[in-house]
């Protein structure tokens, strides 16, 4: 590899007359003594960079052999070349500053005698350095030997402590980097042995699907009946009965891990919980995906119902009922069944049975409230759906406590209920086609913001019409929707203590129509 694109040659400096003769060598010292810096004060003045020395005082005949060594404070070697013959030969050499660290020469004419005194920056650089007419000087840096540095002059203890800390560093860093590769290696291997588990222990069906072969059947997938953010449900055939195919991508695979914990560790056994059959690593065309299969309920979900129907006041009654047993079989500790935060309540994650009972579904952002089982990496302020978000998820102030928690299900369950009663026919009055909650003040798709602004700020809520107030049964259950919905959390109601006074309240209609 050529040095010239490291080493600059320029044009030769006159240099002041200096004799090339053996006879005249105190001559050449003294002009010497003259430079910008003597080699004498270098030589008291080493460091890290190692230059051969050669002068007429250590009888070094051939700068090629030459076995004298000194290390000097700046990184700079220095070759004086004689011409002699036609060729340029070595004649003195050592430390020097006497030009920059790039690399240069000077040159000194005296009759038909030329000289070059070269500078270059590099270890025993000058040892083996050439100069040419038509090249120029040519350095090669080389790294001593042991045969070199055992003929150093000088030494220094900062070069005794630079090589402490490299022999340090040639210990320690390769042992820390395999622990570091041990450990990412130990812990991937523990999380995919936590989701073979997992999967191993969930391909079995579970009771609740009673009609579904407890055989491993092909499920054939038929059509899609609901698309969600990040999952597709498809209507699927296993055995001889119809189900529900939830298929999640790889890349939500915490959400299907933590929905088939709920299901799987607590096997949630309430009508009007929906009933989960298996759970599945599915893999087609090298892609994977993850299936959470439940039954299947023809009639949808509870949004979708309320855009296509009109409900009596029987099957809003119902739809109240079976509803709120629901949140409060999730939301109570029974036995083995700790309290599970749902966090998605919406009338698209509750479905309509072929009974026109109704049943909760989708618990991929479901928090059980036990600190055995609570899991950090769901612990996220805001989640689920912007419209159903309760005060203090959009202002991101709620505290990871149960009651908190479970007070954020009770916000939503209030706007799914309102839902539910402005879809209601009431003594024969007409009844408004089907709104989300807070379409008309917020739109579509709001926002963070928007709903912020109107929720939080405005504290706006859906209204209540004017023939709901008159009705003595609707009226109160108005009243219970509003605390359920207030701003602050803790003034809201117990999904226990709404059942109780939608039981009490029902109970108390049908006594007053019988005794008339």
């Amino acid at each position: 590899m050529s040095c010239q694109n490291q080493f600059s040659f320029e044009k030769p400096d006159i240099l002041p007359d200096e004799p090339t003769d053996r006879e005249t060598l105190r001559r050449r010292k003294k002009k010497l003594a003259g430079y910008p810096r003597s080699i004498n004060n270098i030589l008291n003045n080493c460091t890290d960079q190692c230059c051969v020395h050669l002068s007429k005082e250590n009888h070094c005949v051939n700068l090629t052999t030459c076995s004298v060594y000194e290390k000097c404070v700046k990184n700079v070697c220095f070759v004086l070349f004689n011409k002699k013959n036609g060729v340029f030969e070595p004649f003195l050499s050592g430390c020097g500053d006497f030009c920059n660290a790039k690399g240069q020469c000077r040159k000194e004419n005296r009759g038909n005698e030329i000289s070059y005194m070269c500078c270059c920056n590099g270890n025993l650089c000058n040892k083996h350095s050439v100069f040419d007419d038509s090249i120029g000087f040519v350095p090669v840096p080389i790294q001593p030997t042991s045969n070199t540095t055992s003929n150093v002059i000088q030494s220094n203890s900062m070069s005794v402590q630079k090589k402490s800390y490299n022999f340090i560093g040639y210990i320690f860093i390769p042992f820390f980097g395999v622990l570091a590769v041990l450990i990412v290696i130990k812990y991937f291997w523990r999380k995919h042995k936590r989701n073979v588990n997992v999967q191993q222990s969930l391909i079995v069906p579970l009771s609740p699907c009673q009609l579904i072969s407890k055989q491993d059947k092909l499920i054939k997938l038929q059509e899609i009946i609901a698309h969600c953010q990040l999952s597709t449900v498809w209507k699927g055939l296993y055995g001889v009965e119809y189900v529900a195919v939830k298929i999640i991508p790889k890349t939500d695979f915490d959400s299907w891990e933590n929905e088939v914990k709920v299901y799987s560790l607590f096997k949630l056994q309430n009508e009007n919980i929906l009933k989960f059959c298996l759970a599945k690593k599915h893999i087609e065309n090298s892609c994977i995906q993850h299936w959470i299969v439940t039954e299947y309920h023809k009639n949808g979900s509870l949004k979708k119902f309320l855009q296509l129907n009109v409900i009596s006041l029987p099957i809003f009654k119902k739809f109240f009922m079976c509803f709120t047993d629901g949140l409060k079989y999730l939301h109570s500790k029974l036995g083995h069944k700790p309290a599970i935060a749902h966090r998605d309540i919406k009338s698209k994650n509750i479905l309509v049975k072929d009974d026109l009972s109704l049943c909760i579904s989708d618990f991929g952002l479901s928090l059980v409230c036990d600190g055995k089982y609570f899991d950090n990496k769901h612990a996220k302020v805001q989640v689920g759906t912007k419209r159903y978000m309760a005060p203090e998820m959009l202002e991101g102030s709620i505290s990871f406590l149960t009651d908190s928690l479970l007070f954020i299900d009770m916000y939503a369950f209030a706007l799914v209920l309102w839902e539910i009663l402005s879809r209601c026919s009431i003594d024969q009055e007409p009844v408004n086609d089907y709104i989300l909650p807070f379409q008309d003040m917020v739109g579509v798709k709001p926002s963070i913001d928007d709903m912020l602004n109107c929720v939080c700020v405005k504290k706006m809520r859906p209204c209540f019409q004017s023939n709901w107030i008159r009705h003595p049964l609707i009226s109160k259950i108005c009243k219970t929707i509003s605390e359920c919905w207030d701003y602050d959390a803790e003034s809201r109601l117990s999904s226990s203590c709404v059942y109780i006074r939608f039981e009490t309240l029902f109970e108390q209609e049908t006594e007053l129509i019988n005794s008339e």
